[in-house]
């Protein structure tokens, strides 16, 4: 049986199935500008989740989550430090009450990689992370959601390659970020 069958039969049979099946995009965009100082910062972030609800109800779903993000930062006097990076790990939301919307979730990836160009010099990173969200889904039909949550985002860089040798570092990035979500949930 191929993947393609195994989707079509969910979302047909969805609500026979499985309790949930869930298929989320979100992003958000920040940004920081200081004409006078001279001190210039951006970062946007997208994920795709797909999860599978857990028990009867589904209050609990879990699955696979794909996120990229990208962040420029210019100091005052310094040249500008690029990064961008790209996280695979496992997601698990966990929905409030009756009519799932107010949710919370939780994401781990265990094995980041990117690269980052800092003083002029490119590097491979490579690291772990993990996201808090706390958000609200609003259900536009039966299926379709549009929703918005506030994260808390955490990536610790444990390796730099550099020219080809590598270094351990212990650096990390943070973020509040708010975001807008689209989901279809079957």
């Amino acid at each position: 049986m191929n993947y393609l069958t195994v989707l079509v039969f969910f979302l047909f049979f969805g609500e026979q199935a499985c309790a949930t099946l869930v298929f989320k995009g979100s992003g958000g965009y920040t940004t920081f500008d200081h004409s006078e100082s001279k001190i210039a910062y951006n970062r946007m972030q997208g994920s795709f989740f797909v999860g599978a609800g857990i028990g009867r109800n589904a209050y609990i779903v879990l699955g696979p989550s794909y996120s990229l993000w990208n962040k420029s930062h210019t100091p005052a006097s310094a040249a500008a430090e690029e990064v961008s990076v790209t996280e695979f790990g496992a997601t698990l939301l966990i929905y409030f009450n009756r009519s799932k919307n107010w949710k919370f979730e939780v994401t781990y990836c265990p094995n980041i990689t990117g690269t980052r160009t800092v003083s002029g010099t490119e590097e491979n990173i490579l690291g772990s992370s993990y996201t808090a969200d706390f958000g609200y889904h609003m259900n536009l039909t039966e299926k379709f959601i549009l929703g918005a949550s506030i994260g808390y985002h955490s990536t610790t860089l444990s390796q730099k390659i550099v020219s080809n040798t590598e270094s351990t570092i212990s650096e990390s990035y943070t973020q509040i970020i708010p975001k807008l979500e689209v989901a279809l949930r079957f």
